[in-house]
């Protein structure tokens, strides 16, 4: 195959000659439609982890992060009449941090006044608030520190002391969290002030230190109720893109990325997706009467200055799907990994997506079944940051189709 019929949409076919005069055209193609989709909700209960923190982000917008937990113990806990408490400790494991982790920003720790309560399919939204206390408890600053694997806040005495008591009868509450949220239905943990979205660890656990009696040798010891053996955890979670690259744009809606400056964005605190359309496939059914493809590759490269390797990583892998006209899936084309990463300069930063079951599916069809690509992140059992854009950077990096026709015979 020497050429290929005219079409403003498709790159002149570049002709590869072995030396029997096979050829081999690669049909470049530049004409596709990219459309981000966001919804505005997201379950964030029955995570592994929990969130906290809040950013101004020039593409996604500003991020508020506020978690709500409850807290349980992981064995029966009854202390004697002599023990004393000595103090008591919130304990949060980092797990990730996303953006600049350098300024100092407050903690504001409130107490939960009514236990989070999810709907008839176990889920609890981001947008959803509990009531808690209008004062905090306690407000401590507070930079994140990387090199270190927690965040240590000490509670008020008054606070704990008060369930400390309550742990020291054949009543105690906590034998069972029905019993420990009457007295104590748990905490709500608030950022103030521009700061990293940091994710903490389920295994936090409010920590009380005690001696066993009143000698003043006595050894400290001590006891944790954790967020793990908790009723529920969830973030609430708000971004407004009023101030970032999708200002204006709806919910629920495929957003032209002719709109935003031929970006699309993929954003796990949204349950969100990118959708491809490639206008001219049925334009290549008279070529492939005769030829068949050998493979279709589509190339997508990661927006410059979105990401960095130290404070805000892109996500690394990407589930691919087929969806109709509605964006509902009706098949999966697998998990993809990013091709290459470029931290330094960001030119060379990609992924390549092989397509080819897509588009002989789209050539064997009958008519324009209005088909598209969708991309996703993978789910995950944990709360995530990590997003991605896509758009053409340079003439070399660029969105486009790469389709390679060999002949028949």
């Amino acid at each position: 195959m020497t050429g290929c019929f005219e079409n403003d949409i498709l790159v002149q076919p570049e002709v590869i000659k072995d030396d029997e005069q096979l050829e081999v055209s690669l049909i470049e193609s530049t004409e596709i439609l990219l459309y981000s989709y966001f919804t505005d909700s997201l379950v964030t209960n029955g995570k592994t982890n929990f969130m906290v923190g809040a950013y101004s982000d020039s593409i996604r917008g500003d991020v508020n992060a506020v978690s709500y937990l409850q807290f349980g113990a992981e064995s029966d806990i009854r202390m004697n009449d002599e023990a004393q408490m000595d103090s008591v400790v919130l304990v949060l494991f980092y797990e990730s941090f996303q953006y600049d982790t350098l300024p100092v920003f407050d903690l504001n720790i409130y107490e939960l006044l009514e236990s989070p309560e999810p709907d008839d399919y176990y889920a609890i939204y981001n947008f959803q608030t509990f009531d808690y206390s209008p004062s905090p408890m306690v407000t401590k600053s507070v930079q994140a520190l990387p090199h270190k694997d927690s965040l240590t806040i000490t509670l008020p005495y008054e606070f704990g002391l008060e369930l400390f008591e309550n742990s020291k009868s054949s009543s105690s509450i906590f034998y069972s969290n029905e019993d420990l949220e009457e007295e104590f239905k748990g905490l709500v943990i608030e950022s103030v002030g521009n700061g990293p979205l940091l994710t903490f660890s389920e295994t936090s656990y409010i920590g009380f230190y005690y001696r066993a009696s009143a000698n003043i040798d006595q050894t400290n010891s001590q006891f944790k109720i954790t967020v793990q053996s908790g009723t529920e955890h969830f973030t609430n979670l708000n971004v407004d893109k009023s101030t970032g690259l999708f200002n204006g744009f709806a919910s629920y809606t495929n957003i032209d990325s002719e709109e935003t400056y031929g970006a699309v964005m993929v954003d796990p605190l949204y349950e969100s997706g990118i959708r491809i359309e490639f206008p001219e496939i049925q334009m290549l059914k008279e070529i492939s009467e005769n030829f068949f493809i050998s493979s279709a590759v589509l190339h997508l490269p990661v927006k410059p200055g979105t990401y960095n390797n130290y404070f805000n990583t892109p996500a690394f892998s990407i589930n691919v799907y087929t969806v109709d006209k509605n964006n509902v899936i009706n098949g999966s084309l697998g998990t993809v990994g990013m091709s290459a990463f470029d931290d330094q300069f960001h030119e060379q930063t990609y992924y390549e997506i092989p397509v080819k079951d897509f588009i002989d599916s789209q050539l064997g069809a009958n008519y324009d079944n209005e088909n598209a690509l969708w991309i996703t992140l993978p789910a995950s059992t944990s709360l995530t940051t990590r997003y991605l854009v896509f758009s053409s950077n340079s003439t070399q990096q660029k969105i486009k189709l790469d389709i390679v026709f060999l002949p028949l015979n």
